[in-house]
């Protein structure tokens, strides 16, 4: 958990605090909070929330980079191996030998290239749906508080 993230559970917590410990009206499960004080907490969170969303953009930024980064490689492992394969032509025995060596290596490079597409993907993905689940958490507290405001005024 990054401090921004323990920021914003931290202004949560606080407002369930405020919520949680303002003065009840008599024969009511209503309490009686500052709006004034409840409102600086949610604007404080509405300045931070974009911060983590800034995030999740260097992350699939990141995703992005990793993934154009090994289709390189596995170019770069095709090219040289198709230039093995050319430079072996003309020899019988070592050219079949050859062509077989550079299929493998091809195959090998490929397998790698999926290997890491498939990896960055996952792990993008598992952020991306961490990262959603605690916005959707906040999001659902910061509207439960809202609406106990609401009911108060």
């Amino acid at each position: 958990m990054n401090i921004n993230q323990k920021k914003i559970i931290d202004l949560i917590e606080e407002l369930e605090e405020m919520v949680e410990t303002g003065n009840t009206l008599p024969f009511s499960s209503k309490a009686l909070i500052s709006p004034e004080d409840a409102l600086d907490i949610i604007d404080e969170l509405k300045r931070e929330l974009p911060a983590e969303i800034d995030q999740a953009q260097k992350i699939v930024n990141d995703k992005e980079r990793i993934l154009k980064e090994a289709n390189e490689e596995a170019d770069k492992i095709r090219e040289k191996a198709q230039q093995q394969v050319n430079s072996m032509i003309n020899e019988s025995e070592i050219t079949h030998l050859a062509t077989k060596e550079a299929e493998s290596i091809v195959e090998n490079a490929q397998n790698s290239a999926k290997e890491i597409r498939v990896g960055t993907q996952q792990y993008a993905t598992n952020i991306l749906e961490n990262l959603l689940n605690t916005i959707n958490s906040l999001a659902e507290k910061v509207d439960l508080n809202k609406k106990e405001i609401e009911k108060i005024r």
